[in-house]
């Protein structure tokens, strides 16, 4: 019975800022097996996401505004994932791990 688990260990934790132009949130990596990203309490507009091409405003799945929101990628698969608010300066929380 073969059963998908991560065997190593998960990268730090880490965070990056949205701009109002593309962001690149987390780059490309062949060997992510699992990707949580997560907006702060204290965002206060929607980051946008771009899964493998640059993120574009009020496109698309979104982290939301104003509360902690999490999209758990667990089989997106290795692609660069981009983010983009109309503002700037939000920020997203990173947890990936790989297979």
């Amino acid at each position: 019975m073969s059963q998908d688990i991560y065997t190593e260990t998960p990268a730090e934790p880490s965070s990056v800022e949205v701009d109002a132009t593309s962001t690149l949130i987390i780059a490309a990596n062949a060997a992510r097996g699992n990707l949580v990203l997560m907006g702060l309490i204290t965002n206060t507009e929607p980051v946008y996401l771009g899964y493998g091409t640059d993120a574009v405003q009020d496109k698309g799945k979104f982290i939301m505004a104003q509360g902690v929101s999490e999209i758990d990628i667990a089989n997106l698969g290795t692609m660069a994932i981009y983010g983009i608010c109309a503002s700037g300066g939000q920020t997203i929380t990173i947890q990936e791990a790989d297979r």
